[in-house]
């Protein structure tokens, strides 16, 4: 038997009293950090609660910016193809202007080639007189040259004697009347000069258009006209000039007195029509007709008519071809 000293067993007491306590602090513990993780858990459950809600809430959200994304994606597609469509009316647009640009360059291409073939020197202005457009003929006239237009004609040398342009221009500006004026140039040429109103097609005036037309050839087939007619007046016998349509272009004064009739009812008129038809004779008729079908001329034909004007007279007929320059009818 071994007998224990009394005196351990309080050593033993205060070992449990140890123990007990630090497990009562572990558990206190224990509960402290379940309270912290339970109140953290239920932290972290209300965060997801309000996460999930903005995620629900973001979700509609995106759902919504989806289907409006959807309606833009359809929008673009019909506006995608409005401008298709409105391309495809566009390059139809183009090809239509395009043709009509063709038309306009062919239109002023004929119309540069007319002008040209005119003859005429020929120049259009606008409204402060600076050059719009000019024929290649107004080049031996006025110093032009493809750069000068748009410049002021006033500035441009020129061979016409003419000091009064600008002043008579600005006339027929504010007036619309036309004017026509007879010039020369410095080597002695005769021109005569037309400014008239450029009109549109809406009678609009819109500048002048100045021609210069070349009348050397007319003022000296005056000339040789007034010679000639000098000389049927000098003849004792009547006369007359006839075209190949038996129209009179011109008789002497002494088939004015003879016939008693004047100008006014001779010149022009057809030779059987005149003095109330009394030429309209058939031996006349024939030697004429033989006249101009075969050319050969008819001497001393005698001939005995009434005529209204003038009674009965005997008379004695010559007829000739009266051969005219290339480009003229000839004459009898």
């Amino acid at each position: 038997v071994t007998i224990k000293p009394l005196i351990n067993e309080p050593a033993a007491s205060n070992s449990n009293a140890i123990s007990t306590a630090e497990q009562i602090d572990n558990m206190n513990s224990i509960e402290e950090e379940l309270l912290l993780a339970r109140e953290s858990y239920q932290t972290i459950v209300n965060e997801l609660g309000s996460s999930n809600e903005e995620l629900k809430s973001t979700n509609e959200e995106l759902q919504s910016t989806n289907e409006e994304l959807q309606s833009s994606n359809e929008e673009l597609e019909t506006s995608k193809e409005e401008m298709q469509s409105l391309n495809e009316e566009l390059s139809t647009v183009n090809a239509e202007l395009q043709s009509k640009l063709d038309e306009i360059t062919q239109a002023n291409d004929d119309m540069q080639n007319l002008l040209n073939g005119t003859d005429i020197a020929t120049v259009f202005l606008d409204d402060t007189l600076c050059i719009k457009r000019f024929t290649e003929q107004a080049r031996a006239l006025i110093a032009l040259r493809q750069q000068d237009i748009g410049r002021p004609i006033i500035e441009l040398a020129s061979t016409l004697i003419y000091d009064n342009f600008e002043q008579d221009a600005q006339n027929v500006l504010q007036t619309l009347v036309p004017k026509e004026v007879k010039l020369q140039n410095k080597e002695g040429d005769c021109y005569l000069m037309r400014i008239l109103p450029y009109r549109t097609t809406e009678n609009v005036i819109k500048g002048l258009v100045c021609t210069f037309l070349d009348i050397g050839k007319i003022k000296l087939a005056e000339q040789q006209g007034d010679y000639f007619k000098s000389i049927m007046d000098s003849l004792e016998n009547p006369l007359l000039v006839l075209d190949k349509d038996l129209c009179i272009r011109s008789a002497n004064n002494a088939f004015y007195e003879v016939f008693n009739l004047d100008s006014r009812q001779v010149e022009h008129g057809n030779l059987y029509n005149i003095d109330h038809c009394s030429w309209d004779i058939p031996l006349l008729k024939t030697a004429l007709n033989t006249l101009l079908t075969t050319g050969k001329a008819f001497n001393e034909t005698s001939l005995n008519a009434h005529f209204f004007s003038s009674g009965n007279k005997t008379l004695r007929l010559n007829g000739r071809i009266l051969s005219q320059p290339e480009g003229y009818t000839d004459l009898i």
